[in-house]
C-alpha cells in the first residue's frame, strides 16, 4: 500500500539535488490505545520507505505553541537543505519581521484550533 504524507515540500539545494519533506499533523499522537498507535508508526514508516522524503510528524502541542511550532519548521528547514534567511538580529527591522510572523501563526494555524 502507497502512503502519503499530508503535505509535501519540494526544495532544491545548492548543489541541484531535489530535497522532499513530508509532514504529517497528528492531533493525538497515541490516539485511542497502542494499536491506534501502531497503525500510526506504520503509516510513518511506509511514508519515509519512499527514499528520498524526509518525514515530519508533529502534534498539537508542537502547533499550538509559537516556541515549539518555529523549532518544527525549522527542523523541517534544515531538512530540505535551506539556510536561515540572514537578517538583523536586533532593532526595529527583526522585532517587526518576528511580529509579523507570529501574526501569521495566529491568524493560520493557532486559528485553525478550537481552544
Amino acid at each position: 500500500m502507497r502512503r502519503y504524507p499530508d503535505v509535501v515540500i519540494r526544495a532544491t539545494d545548492g548543489r541541484g539535488n531535489i530535497r522532499l519533506a513530508g509532514i504529517d499533523h497528528d492531533p493525538t499522537l497515541t490516539h485511542a490505545g497502542e494499536f491506534r498507535r501502531e497503525l500510526d508508526l506504520e503509516r510513518g514508516n511506509q511514508i519515509s520507505a519512499g527514499g528520498r522524503l524526509v518525514h515530519f510528524t508533529f502534534t498539537n502541542n508542537q502547533t499550538r505553541d509559537y516556541d515549539a511550532f518555529v523549532a518544527s519548521m525549522d527542523e523541517v528547514r534544515r531538512a530540505l537543505g535551506r539556510r536561515r534567511a540572514p537578517r538583523e538580529r536586533t532593532g526595529e527591522t527583526a522585532r517587526r519581521v518576528d511580529l509579523e510572523r507570529r501574526d501569521v501563526w495566529e491568524r493560520f494555524v493557532r486559528g485553525s484550533f478550537r481552544l
